[in-house]
């Protein structure tokens, strides 16, 4: 893949849960913001960043969700580009729950470990 990423190659993605913080937290339509959802046990932490690609709808009635690998976290209610590289196949409660996997578009001067070379 060349470094120059196309437009059509690149998805939106909202991150609930930055990683680095044991707090998880969800978008709430209702009111237009993030809720914390839960927290995790002392000494544990979410490894990555945590969210969804708005506009979509999984199998599970809600949006997809979407891991993203960057270098450092972003934070809760950020809009990303970024350039689908996998996916988890889940099941939750016995219904399909996949996650797609995804690192941040190639931005000139910044170099990420996701960067192809």
């Amino acid at each position: 893949m060349s470094k120059a990423v196309k437009e059509k190659d690149l998805v939106f993605a909202v991150i609930e849960t930055p990683a680095g913080i044991r707090h998880k937290y969800a978008f709430e339509p209702k009111y237009g913001i993030m809720r914390l959802k839960m927290t995790l046990a002392e000494g544990l932490m979410w490894p990555y960043d945590y969210g969804f690609i708005p506009q979509t709808l999984g199998d599970d009635g809600d949006p997809i969700d979407i891991l993203v690998l960057n270098d450092a976290p972003t934070f809760s209610g950020r809009l990303l580009d970024v350039r689908i590289i996998g996916g988890i196949l889940l099941k939750k409660n016995g219904v399909k729950n996949n996650q797609l996997v995804a690192c941040p578009r190639h931005r000139k001067g910044i170099a990420l470990k996701t960067d192809h070379r």
